[in-house]
């Protein structure tokens, strides 16, 4: 019980925090003043690594390692929350958190709050995955109960 408050408090404070980060952070507007998508997987990654003039920005590679760890670190906590608090099979919550990965690119598309990116949710897919077997190693009883439901 006493997990389950601290999580829950921690899920609380979790969900602002991944708000704000997804559609309000202080350079956002700056940055984002079109709509754009990005429906092909690591296109501009690949892109951006095989641009040399890049290379001479001042903390480009800080900035572009940031973009790709951030999306992995940024889902991680939602997939371990999931899974302790909803005692589904992974692939349920897999499902789950892609949707909510996806509502948000969706939200940055339709409000220019972001580029809308294929690549953001396959991060935040790895994430998710890397929360929910965080939190079968940490919590054992999760996988325990995740066995008595069938999908």
């Amino acid at each position: 019980m006493f997990f389950r408050s601290l999580y829950l408090i921690f899920f609380v404070l979790y969900i602002p925090l991944l708000i704000t980060i997804t559609f309000f952070y202080p350079e956002r507007e700056r940055l984002f003043k079109t709509r754009e998508y990005h429906l092909i997987p690591f296109q501009n990654v690949i892109a951006e690594i095989k641009d040399p003039a890049q290379y001479d920005t001042p903390g480009y590679w800080r900035i572009f390692a940031a973009g790709l760890v951030g999306n992995v670190v940024l889902f991680l906590p939602l997939g371990f929350f999931l899974r302790f608090f909803i005692p589904y099979k992974k692939t349920i919550i897999l499902c789950y958190g892609i949707a909510v990965s996806i509502c948000i690119e969706l939200v940055q598309l339709i409000f220019h709050l972001g580029v809308c990116d294929i690549d953001d949710v396959i991060l935040n897919t790895a994430g998710l995955y890397m929360g929910i077997l965080c939190c079968m190693t940490l919590h054992p009883a999760t996988k325990r109960a995740a066995g008595k439901f069938r999908s």
